[in-house]
């Protein structure tokens, strides 16, 4: 009811979007991505958060694969990685020789990342990173509609296995 009278935040669906992507759900992501272009959000700043999501995925297994992530597993709950997990990765920030974002980020956000990775291959991810590259420039240097463009990514990665 609240919902309806106030409607949705641009923010909460923003991160509706990237939720649904990391769970590579087709439908969720985009019935979102339409909510928000018909909200006014810019195809350009949806880019952004997208770019942001695929890129947290990808530290994220740059951080298991360097055994950084020490003893989480995605059944692990968010208290309990905060008592465990966290620290070992929260120390990684003040690290100058660590180039990985994530980890300066909110514990919640490194949480979903972690959690989210394992649906994902490190070469997948690479891949997408590429295709956000050639569609950014798409969507800034084509007439090509941005919509368009951005669905495409959104099935491609949520179809791709």
């Amino acid at each position: 009811d609240i919902e309806a009278v106030i409607g949705r935040t641009k923010e909460d669906t923003v991160f509706e979007l990237t939720a649904a992507l990391s769970r590579r759900s087709v439908t969720a992501a985009l019935g979102t991505l339409q909510e928000l272009l018909d909200q006014g959000l810019h195809p350009l700043m949806l880019m952004t958060m997208i770019t942001r999501e695929i890129r947290f995925l990808f530290q994220a297994k740059i951080l298991f694969a360097s055994g950084r992530a020490g003893s989480f597993s995605s059944e692990m709950d968010y208290g309990r990685f905060q008592k465990t997990v966290y620290p070992a990765i929260r120390k990684l920030a003040n690290d100058e020789t660590t180039a990985i974002a994530l980890v300066s980020q909110h514990p919640f956000v490194v949480y979903q990342a972690l959690k989210n990775a394992g649906r994902f291959t490190r070469e997948e991810l690479a891949d997408y990173l590429d295709l956000l590259a050639v569609t950014d420039l798409a969507i800034k240097t084509t007439g090509r509609d941005a919509r368009l463009l951005l669905e495409r990514f959104l099935i491609t990665v949520c179809k791709s296995r």
